[in-house]
């Protein structure tokens, strides 16, 4: 497979022509040299994927999320973190059976709640949306106490339009504010269609502002963070306010 990393798996893609597949191998690109780099890692790390999210949480750690895992063909919800100072993966897994924990999915989006510049004493992911098994779009939004190790659903008021394979990025606004936003992606289910070029995508931009509310934490369930949602009829208002207050 012309693997680099000791230890890494590739599988490969049954229609392809060309050898294509997947991989679990980790590169790293240096800036300041504009080398690639290829670091030896240890533990347990995530199978082959395609569609899932590595986010870096603190100064030190990122964590992989979901994806379609390529050994098995299916979305999953499996959690790996890595220490970027030891290359060590650690596999994240339920406590108990009935621990909760957010459904399998694909092609999300995933972001730090709090800013990992700022090395939060309590780190924590979140997961907006993406696609679930048999192609259904999800609008939801998870949060994941990367210490504490539980997840909580985060309630959107008002939910956003369900969407996968969107884009988003955060703004820390302060240790206990911060605003996620949400573009583009499809909404459509894509099993219902003969071809991927059948599928429409959205113009549709989401505005979730996140407050931390010390006040409604539970210790081991709720993080304490809450949601408003802003669609893009309401954000084209605003910045047409913004615009009629700037001009006069």
């Amino acid at each position: 497979t012309g693997s680099l990393q000791p230890g890494s798996k590739f599988v490969q893609d049954k229609q392809s022509k060309d050898g294509d597949g997947w991989s679990n191998e980790i590169h790293c690109f240096d800036i300041p040299s504009g080398l690639w780099t290829v670091p030896p890692t240890t533990g347990q790390g995530p199978p082959p994927a395609v569609g899932f999210t590595f986010t870096r949480v603190d100064l030190v750690r990122a964590v992989f999320f979901g994806g379609v895992n390529a050994e098995i063909m299916r979305s999953v919800a499996d959690v790996f973190i890595l220490n970027f100072e030891t290359w060590h993966w650690t596999a994240l897994l339920p406590m108990e059976p009935s621990q909760l924990w957010p459904v399998g999915r694909c092609f999300h989006t995933a972001f730090s709640l709090y800013d990992p510049d700022s090395n939060p004493p309590h780190p924590c992911l979140a997961v907006a949306a993406g696609m679930a098994g048999g192609g259904t779009p999800l609008q939801d939004m998870w949060a994941l106490s990367i210490d504490e190790q539980y997840w909580e659903e985060i309630p959107l008021r008002p939910p956003f339009t369900a969407r996968w394979w969107h884009t988003g990025g955060v703004i820390h606004r302060s240790a206990s504010q911060a605003t996620a936003v949400l573009f583009g992606g499809c909404s459509d289910n894509p099993t219902k269609y003969a071809s991927p070029d059948d599928l429409t995508c959205m113009a549709q931009t989401t505005a979730v502002d996140l407050v931390l509310e010390p006040s409604k934490a539970i210790p081991g369930k709720s993080t304490g963070w809450t949601a408003s949602v802003r669609d893009s009829t309401v954000l084209a208002m605003q910045m047409l306010y913004n615009q009629a207050l700037t001009h006069g």
